[in-house]
């Protein structure tokens, strides 16, 4: 647990790009340009960031999403979007798979970031992201999302808003 005198915050603008800022700040601190991340924080932008974790998505749909706890068998990223799609009041495109049809609206800001991404970003970035919540005068981790070499991978600590 940690005080809320220990941590530094920054704030973003509250749009469809506010966890991938905070994705970016995180490479950033934890040093992006160490040789376990070949990442230059110079070359970080929040499209390519977009590509990278759409493409890492795309390589990778059938790859565990989340296991459930009680029976112990995990629902696919392409089981994600397919779930994340259904919720969204956008229309699906003929000739377009859900992946692609999700990768277009998060590219095109019609789609914000959510645990979908922070897993890609965990996975195709090598870096664990944990997400804290504020009580009173300490943060609670909420959500842990590992990178594949988790024990060797720098962290980025996230707050929930």
């Amino acid at each position: 647990m940690w005080l809320a005198s220990q941590v530094d915050s920054y704030n973003f603008v509250q749009d469809n790009n506010n966890l991938f800022h905070n994705l970016m700040q995180g490479l950033v601190i934890v040093g992006a340009s160490k040789p376990s991340n070949p990442i230059k924080s110079s070359q970080l932008t929040l499209r390519g960031m977009k590509r990278d974790l759409m493409q890492h998505l795309k390589d990778c749909p059938h790859k565990t999403f989340k296991k459930n706890k009680k029976t112990g068998k995990g629902t696919s990223l392409e089981d994600e979007v397919i779930r994340r799609l259904s919720t969204t009041k956008t229309p699906s495109v003929e000739n377009h798979s859900p992946i692609e049809r999700y990768a277009q609206l998060i590219q095109d800001e019609e789609l914000g970031g959510d645990e979908l991404e922070m897993q890609l970003f965990a996975n195709s970035k090598n870096v664990n992201v944990l997400v804290y919540q504020h009580e009173k005068d300490s943060f609670v981790r909420l959500h842990e999302y590992f990178a594949p070499d988790e024990d060797s991978a720098e962290t980025i600590h996230l707050l929930e808003n």
